[in-house]
């Protein structure tokens, strides 16, 4: 198994790109959109301030982190839609930027 992986790593780096494009468009859509790019450290340690979601995870990032996800690995399953792969860090931060900026529209 470890030699696959050396013959197709380059198909390893570019499915780990649309994992950490989908990261990148959920973190800049929050802070840059949504936040205004006004942070309040204090808040942190509140159990009840703004970064306090249910069950400790925000649950929207994480769909619009698996939109992202899925969108760009999906041009790696049809021929038609490999520019998804290709680009795949683009085509990820921008499907989680645009789903996470859906999902929160009433945070702006």
């Amino acid at each position: 198994f470890p030699w696959k992986l050396l013959n197709m790593y380059q198909t390893w780096l570019i499915s780990y790109s649309g994992l950490l494009g989908a990261v990148g468009g959920v973190i800049i859509c929050d802070y840059a959109v949504i936040r205004k790019t006004v942070l309040n450290p204090k808040d942190l340690y509140k159990e009840d301030g703004d970064y306090t979601y249910t069950d400790g995870f925000n649950r929207k990032a994480l769909i619009a982190l698996a939109g992202g996800i899925v969108v760009a690995l999906m041009g790696k399953l049809h021929s038609n839609l490999a520019f998804l792969f290709n680009g795949a860090w683009f085509s990820a931060a921008f499907i989680s930027f645009a789903v996470y900026y859906f999902l929160m529209w009433k945070r702006i």
